[in-house]
């Protein structure tokens, strides 16, 4: 009893910082969601235009799935994370030469950039936390992952709204919250950089 508790107290540190990596993963995702009526209005892209940032995002998966496990298997799970943060830090800063440049297919280069670190990053997260801890409990730890990551997609719109007003659109708004998210990704990769992941494999 006393070596279980003292292994599950080992893995409490890593798994609230894979717990923020699952929230970022929806905070990003809903930023990107929520940005798409504003671009309709702010560019009159028809609905199927503005659409295509979601598809630019998802796209990666299919292009990119493959890739990210290579990527995984030859540096590992750690520094794949930092890589990840690194390309969702530049495709959401990239929003903001975008919108200076009122420039669609920028937004939509932006999206693509920011989603290969949104697979990239889930590529190594979600089978980390699995092997990350004994097997009977690996079910819990990703519910709670789960939690963290829809707790996210509520407080994006929350942060969206204190700077974004979508009855007066204006595409400069959307500079100063991708100042900061792209900001907060920079410091989250510093941050798994110094922090003690242990570099785990699955059995077989």
């Amino acid at each position: 009893m006393e070596n279980t508790n003292s292994a599950s107290k080992g893995y409490l540190f890593p798994l609230v910082v894979i717990g923020v990596l699952f929230f970022m993963i929806g905070f990003a995702l809903g930023i990107n969601g929520l940005i798409i009526p504003f671009l309709r209005t702010a560019l009159d892209l028809t609905t199927a235009e503005s659409y295509l940032v979601l598809a630019a995002t998802f796209s990666t998966f299919v292009i990119f799935g493959y890739p990210c496990g290579l990527i995984i298997k030859a540096i590992g799970y750690k520094k794949t994370m930092i890589l990840s943060f690194l390309f969702f830090a530049v495709g959401l800063y990239l929003f903001i030469p975008s919108a200076e440049n009122q420039s669609f297919a920028m937004f939509l280069l932006a999206s693509f950039i920011s989603g290969i670190g949104n697979t990239m990053l889930q590529a190594a997260v979600n089978p980390y936390i699995t092997i990350l801890g004994p097997l009977d409990s690996a079910a819990t730890r990703m519910s709670m992952m789960g939690i963290a990551n829809k707790a996210a997609w509520a407080i994006a719109p929350i942060f969206l709204g204190v700077f974004l007003n979508l009855s007066d659109v204006k595409l400069e708004d959307i500079k100063m919250p991708f100042y900061f998210i792209s900001g907060i990704f920079v410091l989250l990769g510093i941050l798994v950089a110094f922090v003690p992941l242990p570099e785990v494999k699955a059995e077989g």
